[in-house]
């Protein structure tokens, strides 16, 4: 065989990425369709339970604007996107839906029950919900932490030889 000339390959021969690189694509189309079709279900239940595209608008909205700080984090830690990052992404989009329906539905009763103004009731509601929000945000950051950092501990083992394998780093990190 001649050497390669400006990277063409011979004719006859064929180039395909296989192994990891093509598991990785399989999971990241699947993961992907997964997306968008819970995004979709989303948006449907949402017009369903508040029956106003606005509402709906303004938490789809919020899950959007959530990735702004994930791409942030990435970029500011050098980060690859991979397979446990999107992962990461689809369980942020679940945690933002639900704390902006929460607050999206204190501010309506705030509206329409106790008749408060729109701005009023936005204020009095986020002050309110912020607290349970802000815990909810930082729950889930500690309990990511281990899968973040690759932390392993077998309990089984802990439990039955008082021997608990700890284990620092791992695959998925």
């Amino acid at each position: 065989l001649a050497p390669y000339v400006d990277n063409e390959v011979p004719p006859g021969v064929t180039i395909r990425y296989t192994g990891e690189s093509e598991d990785q694509a399989e999971s990241f189309g699947f993961l992907t369709t997964a997306l968008l079709i819970g995004l979709a279900l989303i948006t449907l239940i949402l017009l369903l339970q508040f029956n106003s595209v606005g509402n709906t608008l303004i938490i789809m909205i919020a899950t959007g604007l959530s990735l702004t700080g994930v791409m942030l984090g990435l970029i500011l830690t050098r980060t690859p996107f991979g397979l446990m990052t999107f992962i990461g992404v689809i369980s942020l989009a679940g945690i933002v839906v639900n704390n902006a329906i929460v607050l999206i539905d204190y501010i309506e009763q705030l509206r329409h029950k106790q008749g408060k103004e729109k701005q009023e009731a936005v204020i009095e509601g986020g002050a309110t919900r912020l607290r349970p929000v802000l815990l909810t945000a930082l729950t889930t950051v500690i309990g990511l932490v281990p899968l973040t950092f690759g932390l392993n501990i077998d309990f089984v083992g802990l439990i039955t030889d008082l021997d608990p394998a700890f284990q620092l780093g791992s695959e998925n990190t």
